[in-house]
């Protein structure tokens, strides 16, 4: 009997969880629509947990707006903050997900017309401005190689690109550097130290 009753508590509980589950990405897709249109008048209005989502989302529709042929073009046409938060949330995504190697391996340093570590500059990010010129420096290096397991696309050669890559040893300096250089935090106060620069 304890079983059975310790069974359907753990189903109820798992119940809860996709409920809430769902409930979070209705709401983020909802936010999502919602933002890809916001206007300027209305972006000091967005909470802080959703300014990067919405910057983001607002910018995202901007740069794809007339194809990804036109990507740099529509990117370039956008205030600079914009592409300096752009640049930034690469870095912030792709390393914080799977180191540098993932940044370079998921062609994360193309995602802007401003380069990362002069966006991590003007954020105020120091630190993982020169981490990130030092990560520069050795994929230039290293770059051919990694173009080879790009080429195949597969899991497997992702997963061996990591195996004695010089880019490694970046992964745990950008770690420590973010305990006083928060990227998120950061990205918000950018935001909204320009927030005259987002929106339609």
């Amino acid at each position: 009997m304890d079983k059975q009753n310790s069974l359907k508590e753990r189903l109820k509980e798992n119940q809860k969880e996709r409920q809430e589950f769902g409930r979070v990405l209705n709401e983020f897709e909802r936010d999502q629509e919602r933002f890809k249109k916001l206007k300027r008048e209305g972006f000091p209005a967005v909470e802080d947990e959703k300014l990067l989502q919405a910057a983001s989302a607002w910018i995202f529709e901007k740069v794809y707006s007339k194809g990804p042929d036109k990507y740099f073009e529509m990117m370039a046409t956008l205030p600079k903050p914009c592409q300096i938060f752009y640049a930034v949330g690469a870095v912030d995504c792709e390393v914080n997900n799977g180191g540098f190697n993932q940044y370079y391996y998921n062609l994360g340093h193309e995602i802007s017309t401003v380069k990362a570590e002069e966006a991590l500059d003007a954020i105020g990010a120091p630190q993982i401005a020169e981490i990130t010129r030092k990560a520069d420096a050795v994929y230039e290096q290293i770059k051919d190689t990694l173009s080879n397991c790009m080429e195949e696309s597969t899991i497997e050669e992702f997963m061996d690109s990591y195996d004695d890559n010089p880019l490694n040893e970046f992964d745990d300096e950008f770690a420590k550097a973010y305990e006083t250089e928060d990227l998120v935090n950061l990205s918000i106060k950018f935001i909204r130290e320009n927030i005259d620069c987002f929106g339609d």
